[in-house]
């Protein structure tokens, strides 16, 4: 969905966006698999069949965890999914994915969503509304910035790099 922070979002942390050469990398070295897949879905559909929600995020993120945790993949290790992290007695927030890249031997944390926006004319950030009005593609990135990446560590592991995996739509005025 984008490539980078725009610049009105401040952060204490580095986040990292997969390009489109990351993504085919992954996609052309799991491709036999998904062939594989295709003749016998019985792995996918007993993985996905633990998933009752059917929210399209949530099935969006449960097809990540399967790739991550799968054994054909090979650019990451997966360590933990929806990692909760509490302070007395309080959840402060919760890691989608914990991996350790395989080719950079780095711990990383993976924040995941699918979001749908439509822009107003002006194109500016603050307009881009999700499917209410409180659904902002600024919110989104703020909230996700400062609430979900604010961990050091996870499961005994240092957080070493973060990724923010946003993946949808942008929708633009009819005439513009």
């Amino acid at each position: 969905l984008i490539k980078c922070l725009p610049a009105s979002i401040q952060t204490n942390y580095s986040i990292h966006f997969h390009d489109l050469t990351d993504w085919k990398k992954f996609y052309y070295s799991y491709a036999p698999r998904l062939t594989q897949l295709d003749q016998d879905s019985t792995p996918l559909s007993n993985f996905l069949s633990q998933i009752k929600s059917t929210r399209l995020g949530l099935r969006f993120e449960a097809l990540l965890w399967f790739w991550l945790q799968d054994e054909h993949n090979q650019h990451f290790k997966l360590l933990g999914h929806s990692i909760q992290n509490h302070y007395k007695g309080k959840t402060l927030g919760e890691i989608d994915f914990l991996v350790q890249n395989l080719t950079t031997h780095k711990i990383e944390h993976w924040e995941v969503c699918l979001k749908y926006y439509l822009a107003q004319p002006n194109l500016d950030i603050d307009t881009w509304i999700g499917l209410n009005p409180e659904d902002t593609l600024k919110e989104k990135l703020h909230h996700t910035v400062t609430k979900q990446f604010q961990f050091e560590q996870a499961l005994g592991y240092p957080i070493e790099q973060r990724f923010l995996i946003i993946k949808g739509q942008l929708f633009l005025p009819l005439k513009h």
